[in-house]
C-alpha cells in the first residue's frame, strides 16, 4: 500500500516538472535591429524594364478608339515590383532613365542611378547623380 502511493505520488511529481518544462519553453525574447525587420519580398522582378505612360487626347467612351499622346518613358535594367505590400511602390536598384515629352512632344530626359515609384501617390523618388536634360540641351 505504501509503494503504491509512493508510485502514484512520484507519477504525480513527473507530471507537474513536465508540465512546468513546456510552460517555461516560450518565446519572450524580443527582437531588436535587423532581427527585428520583417522581410519584404517583391511580387515581380524584371530585367530591361520599359514603361510607356500615355493619355488620351479626348475622352473615351468603351467603344471608341481614340488616339493617345505619350507622356513619358520609364526604363531600366532592373525592376522589383512591391505592390504586394500595404503601401505599394517600384524600385529601381540599378538606375532608370526617364523621357518626358511635353505638347508639342519635344523630349526631357532624367537620369538616375536608383529611383523608387510610389505607386498610391504617383511620385517618383530619384537618387544619386541625378541629370536632366531638357531638350534644348541645358543639363
Amino acid at each position: 500500500m505504501v509503494n503504491r502511493k509512493t508510485y502514484q505520488l512520484k507519477r504525480l511529481a513527473t507530471t507537474f516538472v513536465v508540465a512546468i518544462l513546456f510552460m517555461a519553453c516560450g518565446d519572450g525574447y524580443k527582437r531588436v535591429g535587423e532581427e527585428a525587420l520583417k522581410k519584404n519580398y517583391p511580387q515581380g522582378v524584371a530585367t530591361n524594364f520599359t514603361l510607356t505612360y500615355t493619355e488620351a487626347e479626348k475622352e473615351m467612351s468603351s467603344l471608341d478608339s481614340a488616339t493617345t499622346r505619350i507622356i513619358a518613358v520609364l526604363k531600366s535594367p532592373l525592376n522589383e515590383d512591391y505592390d504586394n505590400q500595404r503601401f505599394k511602390y517600384k524600385v529601381f536598384p540599378k538606375g532608370l532613365q526617364v523621357d518626358f515629352y511635353d505638347e508639342d512632344n519635344q523630349k526631357s530626359i532624367i537620369k538616375a542611378d536608383y529611383g523608387i515609384i510610389y505607386s498610391q501617390t504617383n511620385l517618383i523618388d530619384i537618387r544619386g547623380n541625378e541629370v536632366i536634360e531638357k531638350q534644348d540641351g541645358l543639363k
